[in-house]
């Protein structure tokens, strides 16, 4: 009786360390991505202030160079297109 009393004791203490590691591990994984949430909204608040700073002058120089590109020929596959602004 002793003897199945002391495997019971074990396996209820194994299966608690057992139980004890995959909350830790999910514990950690928590933090992980907690982590990489800021991080990604730290990056995503400061690209949205950059967007933010483009001043009129550098609007327009963008929307030449833009209207500039898309009148210039494109090559797709081995057929070029002239493309243009409609």
């Amino acid at each position: 009786m002793v003897y199945g009393g002391s495997f019971r004791w074990i396996f209820q203490m194994a299966a608690f360390v057992i139980l004890g590691g995959v909350i830790w591990l999910r514990h950690r994984h928590v933090v992980r991505l907690r982590t990489e949430r800021y991080r990604y909204q730290s990056n995503s608040t400061a690209l949205a202030s950059e967007t933010l700073r483009l001043t009129l002058g550098a609007y327009k120089r963008f929307r030449a160079e833009d209207a500039a590109i898309r009148d210039t020929v494109v090559g797709r596959d081995t057929v070029s297109v002239l493309r243009r602004k409609v």
